[in-house]
């Protein structure tokens, strides 16, 4: 089993739960950070971290509960997934 970090995780873990039926790919997060956190197994401060770095690069885009991927191809290879 390969090592993966929280931020690889959290990638996963969004990719998993976005809605794929929409124009844009939207992860609808009825999820705190925290809950995140526990469901990837990394600290509350890496998933804050984590979507704070992704939201600067243009990768998501963020308002309260809900998140929607804007560059798909970018968080799949921070997830490890091939495109």
């Amino acid at each position: 089993r390969s090592v993966t970090s929280g931020a690889q995780r959290l990638a996963g873990l969004l990719l998993e739960l976005a809605d794929w039926r929409d124009s844009e790919v939207r992860a609808a997060m009825t999820l705190t950070q925290e809950e995140l956190a526990s469901l990837t197994g990394a600290s509350r401060a890496t998933v804050t971290r984590a979507l704070s770095n992704w939201r600067r690069r243009g990768i998501i885009r963020t308002s309260q509960r809900d998140i929607t991927i804007t560059d798909l191809v970018a968080l799949r290879k921070i997830a490890g997934q091939q495109p």
